[in-house]
């Protein structure tokens, strides 16, 4: 009977932290953006990697910001594309790595499987 609860108990958990993931990358994807191009701003400084909706990929410095898009130009050749911020699937800044919200799904995920291993342990072992 234990090993069961145990069981329901983790599989519960698993589910809640696979829907926080995938809520966390649900809300007002489009305003996330615009506000991550205004807080990097403009200038050869300013390099993003930017993938789109359409599975295109560009890669420069923001050279221009405005209400509904904005402009990166690639810096070796000086194209310029504009980007409107609700074709934008993922932007990076180089170097910058994993966002703050991978991070802590991680953390999470780590938690989660420490835990089990105890408990597992525990139900394995000790005869409660």
């Amino acid at each position: 009977m234990f090993k069961k609860t145990i069981a329901v108990a983790l599989t519960a958990i698993v589910s809640c932290l696979s829907s926080i993931a995938q809520a966390q990358g649900q809300p007002d994807k489009t305003a996330s953006v615009k506000a991550q191009v205004r807080k990097i701003g403009t200038g050869e400084s300013s390099v993003v990697r930017v993938k789109l909706k359409d599975g295109t990929e560009h890669r420069g410095y923001l050279s221009q910001i405005e209400n509904d898009s904005f402009t990166i130009t690639d810096q070796a050749t000086k194209k310029v594309a504009s980007v409107s911020y609700g074709d934008v699937r993922s932007l990076k800044v180089n170097g910058k790595g994993m966002s703050t919200g991978t991070k802590v799904l991680i953390g999470v995920g780590i938690g989660v499987a420490i835990a089990a291993g105890v408990i597992a342990y525990g139900v394995t072992h000790l005869k409660i």
